[in-house]
């Protein structure tokens, strides 16, 4: 593949045309000797075949194992169309005892540290950017990543422990991305996103303390900075 070319799919498609009718095997094999041909300062060319090998031959091989939702409505329909949502977010009003109290139709979280606290540890949804969470949680959860790059990462390295996956992207479904430049939404304000775009009759937010909560930034320990980390904006977030 020639690194500097800037004709993008038609380019990638023309190089690996008739790779899908060998076995997984060989194909990786020949596309193992192009990468080595790459130079190693073009990281960007790098990335995009990378990406474009998964999104067009391994997706497609285990396609069967994989559903991915493409909008809010496939979302909805496969959690059961929930009336009442919460969402939990990992800081210490995630555990506040009133959450109990209620029952809902579908529990949101944010990757997986909540796993061994005995609380709300079946969610419907997890939203996640971490292989560990994934591998933690196993199957019967949808995911929903920042985009499929993030997605195609994860899933290749989770596909021989985990029998069906599902998962959706937010890049897919329209997050003002642009407003959060050059930072990065966290997990928690993607979830809200999604849960309000689902249009359940009532909404329930907890574990979203901004990390203003004197108790700290985890209920479970106090070692962590509570405040956000150099990724986000702790007033675009508030916005």
């Amino acid at each position: 593949a020639n690194p500097q070319s800037n004709s993008g799919g038609a380019e990638f498609a023309k190089i690996f045309s008739g790779l899908a009718d060998r076995n997984i095997e060989d194909a990786m094999e020949i596309i193992a000797s192009e990468m080595a041909r790459e130079p190693q300062t073009d990281s960007n060319s790098k990335k995009r075949i990378k990406y474009f090998i998964w999104k067009h031959f391994i997706f497609k091989r285990y396609s069967r194992e994989l559903r991915k939702l493409h909008s809010f409505a496939e979302i909805k329909t496969a959690l059961g169309s929930p009336r009442s949502i919460l969402c939990l977010g990992n800081g210490p009003s995630s555990e506040d005892p009133l959450l109990s109290l209620q029952d809902y139709d579908a529990v949101f979280r944010v990757n997986h540290r909540w796993l061994e606290r005995g609380l709300f540890t079946s969610p419907s949804a997890i939203f996640t950017g971490a292989l560990d969470s994934v591998r933690h949680v196993g199957n019967n959860i949808l995911y929903v990543f920042i985009n499929d790059e993030r997605a195609m990462r994860i899933i290749q390295k989770v596909r021989k422990i985990i029998s069906r996956l599902s998962f959706a992207n937010v890049t897919d479904l329209g997050f003002p991305f642009e407003e959060f430049s050059p930072y990065q939404p966290t997990n928690g304000l993607i979830m809200i996103y999604v849960a309000i775009n689902l249009r359940p009759e009532q909404l329930t937010i907890a574990g979203i303390d901004l990390y203003e909560d004197p108790r700290g930034c985890y209920p479970d320990e106090s070692s962590t900075p509570n405040k956000y980390t150099a990724a986000h904006d702790a007033d675009r977030e508030l916005h």
